[in-house]
């Protein structure tokens, strides 16, 4: 008898973000309000397994910007998934407002750290 033995292994993306207090409720609110429409429809199409996203500090409170004040925690269920994560902004909310209205969005969303 020969059974097969499988691996799961999920691979995780985390981006940290910097930013100032006076943008954390317009950063925020774009956000929940179109970016999170953008992956549960990667997350539906199977292109990506889950997604988080967290505030880790107050930029009231940090004052070094190399500190970041929130992560995306992205999920893929395995490398294939990861290395095709190309196709959340290729799927078919590509040309729908909401996905307009992210791409737009981006242009406000400066806030990096390394």
């Amino acid at each position: 008898m020969i059974k097969e033995i499988r691996s799961v292994r999920s691979f995780v993306e985390i981006h940290y973000r910097h930013v100032p207090s006076e943008h954390i409720a317009e950063f925020e609110d774009k956000e929940m309000r179109i970016w999170s429409k953008v992956k549960q429809n990667a997350i539906d199409n199977g292109d990506m397994l889950a997604t988080a996203f967290f505030r880790i500090a107050d930029a009231g409170v940090v004052e070094d910007e190399t500190i970041p004040t929130h992560a995306f925690v992205l999920v893929y269920k395995d490398f294939k998934q990861l290395a095709n994560s190309s196709n959340i902004c290729s799927s078919d909310i590509g040309d729908s407002p909401t996905f307009n209205a992210a791409l737009q969005s981006l242009d406000d969303m400066l806030y990096f750290v390394g």
